[in-house]
């Protein structure tokens, strides 16, 4: 029997439906309030207390002004759509804020497609549901980056996998196949999802038979095709995105740390889905009268692919730092986390859902959608009274890119700013707020740019940008580069919040053009 829930005397009642409202119908309903909220939530978070785009927003937009089918610390998806973002909105950069939430919805959204096909729609609706538990939906949701990027494609993948794992149908394994390429363009521990589809397969004896069939090797050749031009520009830059995860996850430093760092992603991980964990407890563990009645099945087909598919990246990523003794960052996880709660809600579909479980699902969850909203904001907000230092997300970003552009245009005779040399967050703050969105050389090194040729600079000119906070002078390897820059006077500008902070110090040169 379905139920809804309204709020009488302080406590939730069901309140009983005639035939007509079906379990599926008000389950779509809830699920649709559900991702609206959500979405509004974060967004007005977003764009209440970040004035300033964060360090990874910044360096897509300053990416997505030279598109490139590689970059040289990672594959270009989230670039790809800041662009698009960017043209469709006559470069609204405010929208950028926006588009990480928009990808965890999407998320929860797919999840409950793939819920739907494995479990009744009350369960599918817990599931989804659930994942306001989980950190990685909510409080880290804000910045988009390569790792958020992968939360929708990912889910899309156990989606359409289990679809091909199911039917087959050639539209199927065309589908698996181009969001497989996808998901290599969004990140390269894609492939950590790609191999548990592929166990997924391993593990059924159904499934096995399908490998004999046209549709997997379909799938590889269009993965494979659509894959060919970042192929090539990886191999044209000697597959530098590949010497990323050595410079950020720190080295082992003994024999014990290839037991210790995979437990420390491990605790890390349980810690940012415990509060999902305890909403499935909730929804569970209640006795009392049956509103959902265990399903007469579900597919043990259908309970392997989802202990593969769910947990096998997490595995993969354990067993890799077990072999290397590397320590991930847990933002790595951020996709791993998607499919917690269909995983469990399949595993315990034999046990009923009861009333008393949803009277105490329910406040609960509001609790945690609550906390996690206003802890976010409330941090935004209070870390530089807190710290005593200004933060990247109050950066006066347009500020600076104003006054900079201001300069070079009176100093040239108004000639466009075409390229700032400077790094991810300096040079790309110039590019993303500044009028003529200005091609960024990142470092002042030509192999991360190759979109800034040498002829370029010359006929151009350029701005270079660095901090200049305590005391920092411009950087040697500028100077090496670009030894004629004028420089100027320092900007000397107030962060964007009412704390009492020092001012951010920007230094920067003007390299006018040849003929000026």
């Amino acid at each position: 029997m379905s139920l809804d829930l309204v709020q009488s005397a302080g406590k939730f009642r069901p309140f009983v439906f005639s035939e007509s409202h079906s379990e599926a119908a008000l389950a779509r309903r809830v699920l649709a309030a559900f991702l609206v909220v959500h979405i509004a939530a974060l967004s007005i978070v977003a764009l209440t207390t970040q004035p300033t785009l964060p360090l990874d927003g910044v360096e897509q937009l300053a990416w997505a002004r030279d598109l490139q089918w590689v970059y040289f610390k990672h594959p270009p998806l989230p670039a790809f759509v800041l662009w698009a973002a960017m043209r469709a909105s006559g470069h609204a950069v405010w929208l950028a804020a926006l588009i990480g939430p928009l990808a965890v919805t999407l998320t929860a959204w797919l999840v409950w497609r793939l819920a739907i096909r494995i479990v009744d729609p009350l369960r599918a609706l817990l599931a989804v549901l659930a994942l306001e538990g989980v950190v990685y939906f909510n409080f880290t949701a804000l910045e988009f980056n390569h790792n958020v990027v992968q939360m929708p494609i990912w889910a899309l993948l156990g989606l359409l996998g289990h679809r091909a794992y199911r039917e087959g149908r050639l539209h199927d394994w065309l589908s698996l196949g181009a969001a497989a390429a996808l998901g290599m363009l969004g990140k390269y521990s894609t492939i950590l999802v790609l191999v548990s589809l592929v166990a997924a397969f391993a593990a059924s004896e159904e499934a096995r038979r399908k490998f004999r069939t046209y549709g997997p090797w379909l799938a590889l050749s269009v993965a494979t095709v659509l894959l060919i031009p970042h192929l090539i520009a990886l191999a044209n830059i000697h597959f530098a995105p590949f010497n990323l995860p050595f410079q950020h996850a720190p080295p082992p430093r003994g024999i014990l740390d290839h037991v210790l760092n995979p437990l420390k992603f491990l605790r890390a991980q349980f810690a940012d889905a415990a509060a999902a964990l305890l909403l499935l407890w909730l929804a569970l563990t209640a006795k009392g009268r049956a509103i959902a009645a265990a399903p007469e099945r579900v597919l043990p087909g259908d309970r392997s692919y989802m202990r593969i598919v769910a947990g096998g990246p997490l595995v993969l990523a354990l067993a890799l730092q077990f072999i290397s003794g590397m320590r991930f960052l847990d933002m790595w996880g951020t996709p791993m986390l998607n499919l917690v709660g269909l995983a469990v809600i399949t595993e315990t579909a034999h046990l009923p859902i009861t009333l008393g479980a949803i009277r105490r699902f329910v406040p609960a969850w509001c609790v945690i959608f609550a906390l996690a909203m206003t802890a976010r904001a409330a941090g935004d907000f209070a870390a530089p009274f807190v710290t005593g230092m200004g933060g990247r997300i109050q950066f006066p970003a347009a500020q600076m890119a104003s006054e900079i552009a201001g300069v070079w245009h009176k100093e040239t005779g108004a000639r466009p700013l075409d390229v700032v040399v400077g790094d991810a967050w300096n040079g790309g703050i110039v590019t993303a707020y500044a009028r003529e969105h200005p091609s960024l050389m990142i470092d002042a090194e030509r192999w991360k740019s190759p979109w800034i040729t040498a002829g370029r600079i010359r006929r151009s000119g350029a701005v270079l940008v660095w901090s200049a906070d305590r005391g920092k002078g411009e950087p040697a390897n500028m100077v090496a580069e670009f030894p004629h820059a004028i420089l100027q006077k320092p900007l000397v500008l107030d962060y964007l919040t009412k704390a009492r902070v020092a001012p951010v110090r920007i230094g920067w040169a003007i390299l006018r053009p040849a003929d000026h």
